[in-house]
């Protein structure tokens, strides 16, 4: 071996950490595609809920400026559900195909697990 050559190993060894920006997300679904450049694979995971109103009213007692109940007639929002993008992963060809296989498996484990529960 000379001097250049890297000496040649058979096991490596990770250590994992959280980020500071590392936060759990739930996703009910994904939207994207390839990127503008096609050289990534933009994945954007979001959650479904129906809109929060743009505005709402509501009385206030005249005589001791409590908060009364809403006038349902002026509250303003928009009809239909919101998906909110929680997160946005961008991939290499190479770790989404890593990313696919992964997800494949833990499927497999996920589903034999479930499987087990069900009938113990």
């Amino acid at each position: 071996m000379s001097s250049q050559e890297p000496p040649k190993v058979d096991r490596v060894t990770f250590a994992y950490i959280r980020g500071p920006q590392c936060r759990t997300v739930f996703a009910e679904g994904a939207f994207g595609g390839p990127s503008p450049s096609g050289g990534l694979l933009e994945a954007n995971f979001y959650t479904v809920h129906r809109p929060l109103p743009d505005r709402v009213v509501h009385n206030v007692n005249p005589q001791d400026g409590v908060l009364g109940s809403e006038v349902k007639e002026e509250r303003v929002i928009r009809s239909g559900f919101v998906r909110e993008v929680e997160v946005t992963l961008l991939l290499t060809t190479a770790s989404a195909k890593s990313l696919h296989k992964w997800l494949g498996e833990r499927i497999v484990e996920l589903e034999s697990v479930k499987g087990k529960k069900e009938k113990g």
